[in-house]
């Protein structure tokens, strides 16, 4: 491990109020991104019903898309391609059906309750990325090209304009899993650097 700066403390949680302004922030980028392929669609009121927990996201969502009649795609944990389903997302093929999609997307949204990273927590994930993480991939035979400026990193977040990866040929699941324990997983060494920190 590089010898960092100590991480950042976090941005404090959001209120209530500051909650709701990144849900009708979250539900317009989704707009957005629809109006993409489909630019004349009528957006409808907005569809907002209550927000999904962990416990029952599947659930809710599922059943949303089956009362659209939108065809549903199971998503499985990479390193468990058999196992259970972990994500459920709509399959559209046409305006109507990336509305309906949209709109149960947007009348159960998950909760955002946690602030997005400071630019000083960024400018210790990038830190971590380029002493640690990129330096872990070489070692390992997956070599990356030079980082992009930390300031502009930084001032570009969450539009990433390099990050250390694998490259773009599938490797096997299991190896993927492990290296990304191994070089990627900046969210779990944070924690554990935080909680030694006290």
């Amino acid at each position: 491990m590089p010898d960092l700066d100590a991480v950042p403390a976090p941005a404090p949680p959001l209120t209530a109020a500051e909650s709701e302004t990144a849900r009708l922030a979250d539900a317009d980028a989704q707009w957005a991104a629809l109006l993409i392929t489909y630019p004349d669609a009528v957006r409808p009121a907005d569809p907002f019903e209550a927000y999904i927990t962990d416990a029952d996201r599947l659930e809710v969502r599922r059943a949303c898309y089956d009362a659209a009649g939108l065809q549903i795609e199971e998503g499985r944990a990479a390193t468990d391609p058999d196992g259970p389903v972990v994500s459920v997302s709509a399959i559209t093929a046409n305006e109507a059906e990336a509305i309906a999609a949209w709109t149960c997307e947007t009348s159960h949204p998950i909760e955002r309750t946690a602030a997005g990273p400071t630019a000083a927590e960024l400018g210790w994930i990038y830190d971590y990325l380029v002493a640690y993480s990129a330096p872990c991939l070489a070692a390992n035979g997956f070599d990356n090209p030079p980082p992009a400026p930390r300031d502009e990193w930084v001032a570009k977040w969450p539009d990433y304009v390099w990050f250390p990866n694998t490259g773009p040929a599938p490797i096997d699941p299991h190896l993927e899993q492990a290296v990304f324990e191994l070089c990627l997983d900046v969210d779990t060494r944070m924690a554990e650097l935080r909680a030694a920190q006290g």
